[in-house]
């Protein structure tokens, strides 16, 4: 049996944990980005 083939789950939810960490990244600089343009509203 060939196991150079078979997906390791470990490593495949390591890869995901690190793709959801930049995401998560990616939305707190947009978050912060756009505090300041929403604390500028007015509600008129």
């Amino acid at each position: 049996m060939d196991h150079s083939c078979d997906i390791d789950p470990v490593q495949l939810h390591r890869q995901h944990a690190d793709a959801l960490t930049d995401r998560a990244v990616g939305l707190k600089k947009l978050a912060d980005a756009w505090q300041p343009l929403y604390q500028s509203l007015t509600p008129d």
